[in-house]
């Protein structure tokens, strides 16, 4: 059958194939949450790495510059008379270097340097052979003999154990066998520390282990004992990410205030007894020139 004149004839109707939907299903609105979850959890995670990893780099760099820092920077001790500066030496691992810090002299040697030039009035020069990475056994056997050849100095610290504790391949009869080397070849009145917290259970009972035969030691030859331990287990847990360098390990400027806090009763202390001994008619300690 046509249409009227002059109109165009219509196409026939077609049906829609009904096994096509008319419109897409949808997706459970927990699909997408969870989804935006993981998306979000992977830039955290991601975020972190890096940071962690430039955090880690910074720490390589540090570990090479800054002990190059004290060797052309700091002074080395010089034997001389009551007037002349006060002469520390130092030996340790990275954080008698500053490492974790923004510069050499925020670490808990630069600190309590600045602090002992403040109380006695006195410049202080600081003779630092530290070498970041050193264990116990290390430094017994390359820093102690540098440090036997230099000039006498008027204060000794030397503060180390950490790399110990963090070597997987520690016992704690292989420490004991160095210490018993180590610490009877030090002068008498040199400032030593208990190991800081890691405050991991499976590497606390190896710190506290390890600070008994320190303690033990360091009253046996008459040495200058500072706590770092305590001082450090009281971040744990809330307060230690904020004390702690990006790689986690080691301290921040925060941190080495913490440690050069620690560490400065028992340098007062060793410093009195060499002013007991050096100028017994000086007076109170700190009261030298």
């Amino acid at each position: 059958m046509s249409g009227a004149p002059g109109q165009r004839p219509r196409a026939p109707h077609r049906e829609r194939a009904s096994h096509r939907p008319s419109h897409r299903p949808q997706v459970p609105r927990r699909h997408h949450r969870a989804a935006s979850w993981a998306a979000a959890l992977g830039g955290i995670a991601l975020g972190a790495g890096l940071g962690y990893a430039a955090s880690v780099a910074r720490v390589q760099i540090q570990s090479r510059l800054f002990p190059r820092y004290w060797e052309l920077v700091a002074h080395p001790p010089q034997a001389a008379p009551a007037e002349a500066p006060i002469a520390m030496s130092v030996l340790g691992d990275s954080a008698a270097a500053g490492v974790g810090a923004n510069d050499p002299q925020s670490g808990y040697v630069g600190l309590l340097a600045t602090r002992l030039a403040a109380a006695t009035g006195c410049e202080v020069r600081v003779s630092n052979v530290a070498v970041p990475g050193a264990s116990s056994w290390l430094l017994m056997e390359h820093q102690l003999p540098l440090f036997e050849r230099l000039p006498e100095a008027d204060l000794v610290l030397c503060i180390i154990g950490a790399n110990d504790i963090a070597d997987r391949r520690f016992t704690l009869e292989g420490f004991v066998w160095t210490a018993e080397r180590l610490y009877p070849r030090l002068p008498a009145g040199t400032v030593v520390a208990t190991i800081p917290s890691f405050g991991l259970p499976w590497l606390e009972r190896k710190v506290r282990a390890a600070n008994a035969v320190i303690v033990r030691l360091a009253r046996a030859h008459d040495l200058e004992l500072a706590d770092l331990y305590t001082a450090t287990r009281g971040l744990w847990p809330f307060q230690y990410l904020l004390h702690q360098g990006g790689d986690f390990f080691h301290p921040n400027e925060r941190g080495y205030r913490v440690w050069a806090d620690a560490i400065w009763p028992a340098l007062e202390r060793a410093w009195a007894r060499h002013e007991r001994t050096a100028h017994p008619a000086a007076g109170a300690p700190g009261a030298r020139g």
